[in-house]
């Protein structure tokens, strides 16, 4: 009488191993189809996908500043600089823009034609007690002029923005900042976080 040969212990694993994989693979679609499908959250999984969703959508929000055949400003870049604020500038253009002031030369020709305004050119002082005015509200594509009376040296810190070099009270003690993108900046004084100030840019 011939007696059914048994698996061997190796073979149960593999099989095991399979019929495993399988299921995994079945609930991670089933569980993808639920989220993307139904809106449904599934554990764990809803943050992979809603991660890999907003890569996806950063990717497609990426504004070039350049058309890439004619190698010129990009008309979107414009539409889209003359509508929100630098924060979201900086964002959709992927960081091709990271200063609240255009310093490329064709940019810069560009924008001035699309604003079609004249450029004004507004002061704040700094003192020992600090910036005056505290607070400024100017029109896009103005620039702002900070001159330093105080006893000591002065660099001013901004995201994205500063003076650089330090402005002494004598032969360096002004530098100006050009505000092309709408929004509020916020700066201070480096190593004096109280002395602080903001320039808020509005459209014309």
């Amino acid at each position: 009488m011939n007696v059914p040969a048994t698996p061997t212990n190796k073979n149960s694993k593999v099989i095991y191993l399979s019929i495993a994989t399988t299921v995994l693979l079945v609930l991670v679609v089933v569980g993808y189809l639920l989220i993307t499908r139904f809106n449904v959250k599934v554990p764990f999984l809803s943050n992979v996908v809603n991660k890999a969703t907003e890569n996806e959508q950063v990717a497609e929000v990426e504004v070039p500043i350049y058309d890439e055949k004619t190698k010129k400003p990009n008309a979107k870049f414009f539409e889209m600089a003359l509508e929100k604020d630098f924060e979201e500038v900086k964002a959709q253009t992927g960081g091709q823009i990271t200063s609240p002031n255009l310093y490329q030369q064709d940019l810069r020709e560009e924008f001035d034609k699309q604003l079609d305004r004249q450029i004004q050119n507004f002061s704040v002082t700094y003192t020992d007690n600090g910036f005056g005015p505290g607070v400024m509200t100017i029109t896009q594509g103005d620039l702002v002029t900070f001159e330093n009376t105080s006893s000591g040296n002065l660099k001013i810190i901004g995201d994205g923005w500063g003076s650089g070099l330090e402005l002494n009270n004598k032969e360096i003690n002004k530098f100006s900042q050009q505000f092309d993108l709408l929004g509020t900046y916020k700066y201070s004084a480096e190593g004096n976080s109280e002395h602080a100030g903001e320039v808020i840019v509005v459209k014309p």
